[in-house]
């Protein structure tokens, strides 16, 4: 039984995000610069890292189902990979600064991400 399977993490997201919000996987690499790899609107939530009161770097922790993934190890996803998360109206750009297995709690991952300088960036409406 997991206890963050794709329903609760779409649930969690859902109340504090709202339902369109996305999260997107870009590789980027020297030759091709930065290439879209994986989008998805469903299967994972997004959390502030305040590991301690004094840790206010702007790190989140993203758990990710792999219900929704096309991976099935996490040999695509890996530390560097840049995330963006849109929601409500905004974009932030992350770096994938620690993955590791959920484990006990699902089949997934959850990836600890540090904010990429200037990253967020209004809706052009």
């Amino acid at each position: 039984m997991n206890l963050l399977d794709a329903r609760t993490l779409n649930q969690m997201r859902t109340a504090f995000y709202g339902g369109s919000a996305s999260l997107t996987f870009y590789k980027i690499t020297p030759a091709a610069g930065e290439s879209e790899i994986f989008s998805t609107r469903s299967g994972w939530h997004a959390q502030r890292d305040n590991s301690t009161t004094a840790d206010r770097n702007g790190n989140v922790n993203i758990w990710l189902s792999a219900e929704v993934t096309p991976w099935k190890t996490d040999h695509h996803l890996h530390v560097g990979t840049k995330v963006t998360i849109s929601a409500k109206g905004r974009t932030f750009s992350y770096r994938v600064a620690s993955l590791k297995p959920m484990q006990q709690l699902g089949a997934g991952w959850i990836l600890n991400c540090q904010p990429v300088e200037n990253s967020t960036e209004p809706a052009n409406d």
